[in-house]
């Protein structure tokens, strides 16, 4: 695989302030308590566990760590493509930040509503702000679409 490409198979850290966002900020804050999120899974991928199918692709999940997602919307990868951005629920960044540090160089499936969203390779730690940048040619916009419907808090 070369450079490019994996640097575009990678989660990449994303700075809140760095995102761009083409959608307008939400009316009610998502981070109010009682607010909805949306829960994601995150699966070490290995020789065992789980089967799930992805891009063609058959992983073996192990047991899942869940997060909640206090905020998704478009932005762009660093070559400028349509990506997913993302912000996991502010009280739990710290434990999402320190999971990821127990996983690097290792490949993580991340789950919503048990279908495979991405499986990089973690190669530093994600401080709960970042993008899955769709793959070598980003996300189709209805693809990116969806996944914001599904990711955004209600």
């Amino acid at each position: 695989m070369n450079r490019r490409k994996a640097l575009l198979a990678l989660v990449l850290p994303l700075a809140a302030f760095a995102c761009r966002s083409s959608e307008s900020e939400p009316q009610a804050s998502p981070d109010a308590p009682g607010a909805a999120r949306a829960t994601i899974e995150l699966r070490v991928v290995g020789p065992e566990g789980s089967a799930y199918e992805h891009a063609g692709e058959t992983l073996h999940l192990g047991p899942p760590t869940t997060f909640h997602v206090s905020r998704a919307f478009e932005t762009s990868n660093v070559l400028g493509l349509p990506a997913l951005g993302f912000e996991i629920a502010p009280q739990e960044r710290e434990a999402f930040t320190a999971y990821t540090e127990t996983v690097i160089d290792e490949r993580v499936a991340l789950l919503v509503a048990d279908e495979v969203l991405s499986a990089p390779r973690v190669v530093a730690p994600v401080p709960g702000i970042g993008i899955i940048d769709g793959g070598s040619e980003g996300f189709a916009a209805d693809d990116l679409e969806r996944w914001i419907a599904i990711l955004q808090p209600q």
